[in-house]
């Protein structure tokens, strides 16, 4: 039982994931108000706002470059590789 909890937050994960790599490529491109920016923005965004808020209290005013959703993404992939080792 145990270790279908750990695949489903692995796979949770995973979707988080591609959504912030999602969110991140398209807000090249595609209009920030549009619907589905507006989705990805509410899914991704309480994986992306706490780091947003820790590198902006070290680093003062944010650079041009929004580093967080990269960094959001490492972490994840981190607590990937550590559900993979504990659940197998």
């Amino acid at each position: 039982m145990l270790s279908v909890i750990g695949k489903g937050i692995f796979y949770f994960l995973s979707v988080i994931e591609m959504a912030i790599l999602i969110r991140a490529i398209l807000s090249w491109f595609v209009d920030p108000y549009s619907r589905i920016m507006q989705i990805l923005i509410q899914v991704t965004e309480p994986f992306v706002a706490p780091i947003r808020a820790l590198l902006s209290r070290f680093m003062g005013d944010m650079p041009m470059v929004d580093f967080s959703p990269m960094l959001a993404m490492l972490l994840i992939s981190m607590l990937k590789q550590i559900f993979l080792i504990v659940f197998g």
